[in-house]
């Protein structure tokens, strides 16, 4: 069982991108643990995960990953 949330870098932001480009989404961790593990100012939010009916424990989810869109899309921040 995973339960939790990962927050991710998306870039790039407040530039009109155009198919078929698209956002890259970079998670992180260190050691298991999810890198950041909460939003500025904002709770504590990971991924927790239970392996056959085991102990929760707090997990982390590396990877890079594309994200892409059929019309041109432009995320602010």
């Amino acid at each position: 069982m995973v339960t939790g949330s990962v927050i991710e870098k998306i870039t790039p932001v407040n530039k009109l991108v155009k198919p078929p480009a698209g956002f890259n989404l970079k998670f992180t961790q260190a050691k298991g643990k999810q890198k950041p593990p909460k939003f500025e100012l904002g709770p504590v939010d990971v991924l927790e995960t239970s392996i056959n009916g085991g102990p929760i424990e707090e997990s982390g989810l590396m990877s890079t990953d594309l994200l892409t869109f059929a019309a041109p899309l432009e995320i602010k921040a």
